[in-house]
């Protein structure tokens, strides 16, 4: 009887559907991709998907919250550019991270102000603000190029432990996330994401929670850009152009609810390991450049389409709308 209430348990966790994705295709990667297990390529595999992962942190907080920001590729584009602008102008590298995330920050604070204090609509600011960071990036540098230190990249492909450290970013933002969560803000921030004028009228400072979660979606962007200039090093303003919906799909996919106040990053970090193994699946197969992206974009459309089917359904269970 423990054991059927556990797997009950387990079956409606929001984040199920997103980790039996992930255990489907890598399951299928094992028998298209020679050494799929090896530690170098799940090593390679995390590298490439980090920044990813950390935008996907980013907008699973936001949309818990009843908002939603898709600024937050421009942004990583702005902070990659930066990065390397600021490391080829001799500043060294441990400054320049702490100045781009530190801006990171900032930015993703100017949104939840906008939205908080101006109450400007979640869509149309960081549509808004999307473009600002867009058109800064390409100030900053008008065409992919510059460097970074050797250093910095050799660090981000080193391993502690036997652990990569492009691990060690995403558990950064993950413990933020998990023990902000369980404090009192981190409850009051769900009952927002439910219904954020009950919760004003219940004495929660709704202002100060949604400038709070902009600028920790903000600082996830700061952590991709950091992730993705050590990868390629070198700066390009295009880099997270596309990154920003596919992490709020991977959000979706995960189980976060776009109505907000339910879900977790965790079913968005599974789901965001699943588009990339289904993108090595896409490419493994050897389909051309254009059938890869319509694959590609299909099956993320399902994805979403069966995630808000199945909160649909776990809501009505639970006696919801």
């Amino acid at each position: 009887m423990k054991t059927g209430n556990k797997w009950r348990r387990i079956t409606k966790w929001t984040a199920f559907p997103a980790l039996l994705l992930l255990l489907v295709s890598l399951v299928i990667n094992s028998f298209v991709t020679n050494n799929a297990w090896s530690p170098l390529i799940l090593s390679s595999f995390l590298n490439t998907n980090t920044m990813i992962i950390c935008i996907c942190i980013g907008s699973s907080a936001v949309i818990i919250s009843g908002g939603i920001d898709i600024s937050l590729g421009s942004l990583v584009s702005m902070c990659n550019v930066l990065l390397v602008s600021l490391m080829m102008h001799g500043m060294p590298g441990y400054m320049a991270v702490l100045i781009m995330l530190a801006v990171s920050a900032a930015a993703g604070a100017v949104n939840g102000i906008l939205i908080a204090f101006l109450k400007v609509t979640p869509l149309l600011t960081t549509f808004a603000m999307s473009t600002v960071f867009a058109g800064v990036a390409l100030i900053i540098m008008n065409s992919p190029g510059g460097s970074i230190a050797e250093e910095l990249t050799d660090l981000y492909y080193s391993t502690l432990a036997g652990i990569p450290m492009t691990a060690f970013i995403i558990l950064i933002l993950f413990a933020i996330w998990k023990i902000f969560k369980n404090t009192p803000a981190g409850i009051q921030l769900y009952a927002m994401g439910e219904n954020e004028n009950k919760s004003y009228l219940s004495g929660v400072n709704t202002k100060a929670l949604q400038v709070f979660v902009y600028s920790f979606a903000g600082l996830c962007a700061g952590f991709g850009a950091l992730a993705v200039t050590c990868m390629i090093g070198a700066g390009d303003p295009l880099v997270g152009s596309t990154a920003g919906m596919t992490a709020i799909s991977a959000a979706v996919i995960g189980g976060v609810s776009l109505a907000g106040g339910r879900g977790d990053i965790t079913g968005g970090i599974f789901a965001s390991l699943f588009l990339g193994f289904l993108t090595n699946l896409i490419v493994a197969l050897r389909f051309d450049a254009y059938s890869q992206q319509m694959l590609k974009a299909v099956i993320l459309l399902a994805g979403v389409v069966l995630a808000v089917l199945v909160g649909r359904e776990n809501m009505k269970k639970k006696g919801g709308k």
